[in-house]
């Protein structure tokens, strides 16, 4: 079982090493944004479904509050379709953990109103993947709220 969460947090670091920090995610381009999600999406997803989820949901949110040059909407997309097909409970408790962590730093107070406004968004979008979830398992008569709260 280590061997499983040591090889997941050292996928996790590469992908955190390809965004770089926030100057240089913001200074990316579209074209390397795009490869980042590939390498995501194709090589990553042949390890778990799940650490994509992970992977891709922390891209989403880094590359939206940095204002990166990436299609946002195929980004949101990407974490949509996985969470459909892929998303477990496991998936819900990691995003509600982030969307509470990014509602903590905006209750903190963001002096920059454009700033505050992205975390806002990011929080927007969480939400709604948290409803795919929430869709998902209703149908199979389980309450995330509920449950996962």
């Amino acid at each position: 079982m280590k061997d499983i969460v040591t090889k997941y947090k050292d996928i996790i670091e590469d992908c955190e090493l390809l965004l770089g920090d926030n100057n240089n995610l913001k200074n990316m381009s579209y074209n390397d944004i795009d490869k980042i999600c590939n390498y995501v999406i194709v090589d990553i997803y042949k390890q778990s479904a799940e650490l994509t989820i992970i992977a891709l949901v922390n891209i989403y949110i880094k590359a939206m509050i940095v204002e990166a040059n990436a299609d946002y909407d195929i980004l949101k997309e990407y974490v949509q379709e996985f969470l459909y097909y892929d998303g477990t409970t496991s998936s819900y408790r990691y995003i509600r953990a982030k969307l509470k962590e990014i509602k903590e730093i905006m209750e903190q107070g963001i002096d920059d109103k454009y700033l505050y406004e992205n975390y806002e968004d990011v929080a927007d979008v969480l939400e709604g993947f948290l409803e795919i979830l929430e869709a998902k398992y209703d149908k199979m008569k389980i309450n995330l709220r509920k449950n996962y709260y």
